[in-house]
């Protein structure tokens, strides 16, 4: 049933990207679908893409998954686990602030401190590193910032990030796409009173089978019709 799912929420995915007319978008879609059935892994994209944003001092993409991981992942981890999720968190910023110096960016570091503001002002995890972008001697030499410096916490930081990621992702609740489309699926004998759920499923069955503008609300279909059509079943 998880790979049904799936493949009914990429038709849908696809088809409302299609009425959008959201071509680089829909292109960008199929081919990360396409590493993926190559076997890449979801966290190991992920990482990887941790990873490139630190390398590549992209400050805005690693706050961006971040942010992604927090409001859609993290918000449901018990307190222990949101403690971890934290600590992974300033690690991998700290890991950018240390490649940053490694390049000699230190005006990176300066624009990391601008756009991470809200997270490093007044946390006493951050209190030192304000000072790193200014200091005249090497930091890895000093403390609390040797340790970052050295490739083997680097590699166990990326070993420890991968795992937890794992761990946490397997935990987490599906997402309101699959789990609409496996209530429909359920719901065999059309039993269930309409609600907002179904309605807005119901405009999203619509928009992927439209080409042309939106169809009347009389003419809309079934979600149980559409998903029907997708997998070859019939009424």
């Amino acid at each position: 049933m998880p790979d049904e799912l799936s493949t009914l929420a990429d038709e849908l995915v696809r088809g409302y990207l299609t009425y959008r007319g959201l071509a680089t978008t829909l292109n960008a879609y199929e081919q990360e679908l396409k590493t993926e059935k190559q076997g890449k892994i979801y966290v190991e994209r992920v990482v990887e893409e941790i990873t490139q944003s630190i390398e590549k001092h992209d400050i805005d993409s690693l706050k961006k998954i971040w942010s992604n991981f927090n409001e859609r992942t993290f918000n449901q981890l018990s307190g222990e686990e949101s403690r971890i999720a934290t600590q992974h968190e300033n690690d991998a910023f700290k890991l950018y602030i240390v490649k940053c110096i490694q390049k000699n960016e230190k005006q990176k570091c300066v624009e990391f401190f601008t756009k991470m503001a809200s997270m490093t002002v007044g946390n006493p995890t951050w209190s030192e590193w304000f000072a790193i972008p200014y200091m005249a001697s090497d930091p890895k030499d000093r403390e609390p910032f040797k340790k970052y410096f050295s490739k083997q916490w680097q590699e166990i930081f990326l070993i420890s990030m991968h795992n937890f990621l794992s761990i946490t992702l397997q935990k987490a609740k599906r997402p309101m796409l699959l789990q609409m489309i496996d209530e429909a699926i359920k719901d065999e004998n059309g039993s269930a009173q309409p609600d907002a759920d179904e309605d807005l499923i119901d405009d999203f069955a619509a928009i992927a089978q439209c080409s042309g503008p939106m169809k009347s609300a009389a003419s809309k279909p079934s979600i149980k019709s559409f998903l029907k059509s997708i997998t070859g079943k019939k009424e």
